[in-house]
């Protein structure tokens, strides 16, 4: 008796028409992990790796803080983050 092997056919790309692909590109793009981006899209850790070299997006530039979006969160917070670091500050060395 032979097995017969259901073979997946490939999927391509689409940044634009496909949601998931977008969502992996934008989470990647923010410095999020292969394991958020993994629980949000469903993809493999390969799938996600592949798609985030695609669209040439480097999570540790954003950790670094030298790729566009990590330059856009911090002008975007530049206002909002220090009022609340201040503030958790004083309430740790008020405890």
């Amino acid at each position: 008796m032979q097995t017969i092997i259901k073979r997946n056919h490939p999927v391509f790309v689409d940044f634009f028409k496909n949601r998931k692909d977008f969502d992996c590109a934008l989470l990647g793009s923010l410095g999020f992990s292969t394991r958020c981006i993994q629980t949000k899209t469903g993809y493999s850790k390969s799938q996600i790796t592949y798609r985030l070299h695609k669209c040439s997006v480097r999570r540790s530039d954003y950790r670094d803080g030298i790729s566009p979006v990590s330059k856009m969160v911090i002008q975007q917070t530049a206002n909002v983050a220090p009022k609340y670091l201040k503030k958790k500050i004083r309430q740790l060395l008020q405890e």
